[in-house]
Parts: structure tokens; C-alpha cells; sequence
């Protein structure tokens, strides 16, 4: 009886390994990019009986296996991570009014030569013990974009590491609650729109932040000199990054239009109950370009059929 029990449980913990170490490829074998459609993936769809760990890599270019949630989608029968350019390009589109959750690690970019793209239009939800969000993993480079109505669900550790994640100005607040980690090859990107931005509501959340570390600010709308934006909340500690370097601080504050900001790393109060804030003020601001008279009436066509070094349109 013993011997049998034995082999039982072995039997079940080899299962269980099997499951686990499962992956399944998106191939888009019927060209929609249906990412919930079981016959587009080569070993079953993610976390169900036969499929495991999804990956979302690119034959040939970025516009030819983006796969692109089409509903809902959680897990069949398990967690399972998603690896997004692993070790060469992939995208992935989440769209308005669908959500994902894999309940394990999401990769934007993974190993070496990968490039990975995610866009979060609905909701993207990584969370549970030990569940973390990285762009720019072990040697990759990814980019993540959340747009407006969206919400991004992060609740252990984001890592950006090599890429860049950015916040359009009407998303739903992320929630972070553990670690928000910007290390020297990553960026943390906001747009604003007028007095807008999407603000990260932490939950005495741990910044960290690398010696090379940016942040961009790109504003749109209506702004002035001395505005401000809130850009985090409920932040417990700031500091460098654990195990690397940094004193707390973005090594680097860009702006696409040559605008210049005061940043404020405030800490936490003496109660100490996570209540430290981000927050950028537009100090300086450059001109708008002033379009001679001559060039007001000249047509788009026009303008793009210049060249360099030409007396006139060809």
C-alpha cells in the first residue's frame, strides 16, 4: 500500500512538473490574430490541459503574428506566464472591453534578441504571490503602452529593465503595491492632457530607481509654467535599485518638446503609512515654431516631396 502511495504521488507530482514546464506558440495559423482561438496556437491554448506557458513571437516582422485578445481570457485549468518577443519580436493587443489574466509572470521582451510590444486598450491583471510584470527581461527590450480607459493591474513587482513603459492621461490608476522598479535602461513615460495624467495610485509601494534611470513628460492640451502633475502616489520608500545602483532620483527627466521640470521625491510622513508622493512642475517651456507667411498656403504633398538640397518641389 505504501509502495503504491508512493508511486501515486509521483506520478501526480510528475503531472504537475509537465503541466508547468508546458508552453504553447503563437503561430495565427488562420491569419486573424485571434488570440483566443484555440486552432492559432501549436500546443493548445495557454493554461489549459495541453497548453502551458504562452509565447507570442514574430516570423518575419511586427505585423505578421500580432495576436489580439478578441474576449475575455483567464485560465482554463492554470496559471501561466506570457513571454512576449522572446528572443526576437512579438506584440501582443489587449483591447478596449477585454481583459487578461494569466495569474503568473507577464515578459515584455524576454532573453536575448527579443523586442516585444504591448498594448493595454482594456485590462491587463498580473497579480498573486510572486506574480510579477517585466519589460526589458534578461537582455530583451520591450515596450508597453496604456492607453486612455484602460487599467493596468499590477499589484506585486514592475521591473522595467531595458524599455520603456508609458501612461496615456485618462487611464484607469494602477495599483501597485510592492516593488515599481526603474533600472538605468528603462524609461517611465506620462502624456498629459491639460491637467490630466495617469496617475500611479501605489499602495505603500517601494520605488526604486537606477542612477540611469528616465523620466519622460510629453504634455498636450492647455499647460503653463509652474503646473503640476501627481505621477505617483502612496509610495512607501524611494531609493536605488536593490542589488544595483542609484540614490533615488531618475538619473535622466526628458520631454520629446525641450521642456524642463522640477521633480519632487517626497517620502513618506513620520507616520509612515506609504503617503509619499511623484510629482513633476513645468518650469520652463520653448516656443512653438513660427511658420514663415510664404510656407502657410503650401500643401502636405508638397512638403513631404522636398528633399535636401533642392531649389524648389520636385
Amino acid at each position: 500500500m505504501k509502495k503504491n502511495f508512493i508511486l501515486s504521488c509521483l506520478t501526480v507530482c510528475l503531472a504537475l512538473a509537465g503541466a508547468a514546464s508546458a508552453q504553447t506558440n503563437f503561430v495565427n495559423t488562420l491569419g486573424d490574430n485571434d488570440f483566443n482561438n484555440v486552432a492559432n496556437w501549436d500546443n493548445g491554448l495557454p493554461g489549459a490541459d495541453a497548453g502551458g506557458n504562452a509565447t507570442i513571437n514574430d516570423a518575419n516582422s511586427l505585423d505578421d503574428r500580432i495576436a489580439v485578445l478578441s474576449a475575455n481570457y483567464a485560465r482554463l485549468s492554470g496559471s501561466y506566464q506570457v513571454n512576449i518577443g522572446d528572443g526576437t519580436t512579438g506584440r501582443l493587443v489587449i483591447p478596449f472591453g477585454t481583459k487578461l489574466d494569466p495569474g503568473n509572470d507577464v515578459s515584455v521582451g524576454r532573453n536575448a534578441g527579443g523586442d516585444g510590444r504591448l498594448d493595454v486598450m482594456g485590462t491587463l491583471q498580473v497579480s498573486g504571490g510572486g506574480v510579477d510584470l517585466f519589460i526589458g527581461r534578461a537582455g530583451a527590450y520591450g515596450e508597453m503602452t496604456v492607453y486612455n480607459g484602460a487599467f493596468l493591474d499590477a499589484r506585486k513587482k514592475t521591473l522595467i529593465q531595458n524599455g520603456k513603459l508609458t501612461f496615456q492621461p485618462h487611464v484607469v490608476p494602477p495599483v501597485p503595491k510592492d516593488f515599481f522598479i526603474v533600472d538605468n535602461a528603462g524609461t517611465l513615460a506620462f502624456i498629459t492632457e491639460d491637467a490630466d495624467v495617469g496617475t500611479i495610485a501605489g499602495s505603500s509601494v517601494a520605488v526604486e530607481l537606477g542612477s540611469n534611470s528616465t523620466l519622460e513628460l510629453m504634455l498636450t492640451g492647455d499647460f503653463d509654467i509652474n503646473d503640476s502633475w501627481v505621477l505617483m502616489t502612496g509610495i512607501s520608500t524611494i531609493g536605488g535599485v536593490n542589488g544595483g545602483d542609484g540614490t533615488g532620483v531618475f538619473g535622466n527627466v526628458s520631454s520629446p518638446q525641450g521642456f524642463g521640470f522640477d521633480i519632487a521625491y517626497t517620502p513618506e510622513s513620520a507616520a509612515g503609512v506609504g503617503d509619499g508622493t511623484l510629482v513633476a512642475t513645468l518650469v520652463s517651456a520653448v516656443a512653438l515654431p513660427v511658420i514663415p507667411p510664404d510656407l502657410e498656403n503650401v500643401s502636405i504633398t508638397t512638403m513631404l516631396e522636398w528633399k535636401p538640397g533642392s531649389i524648389g518641389p520636385i
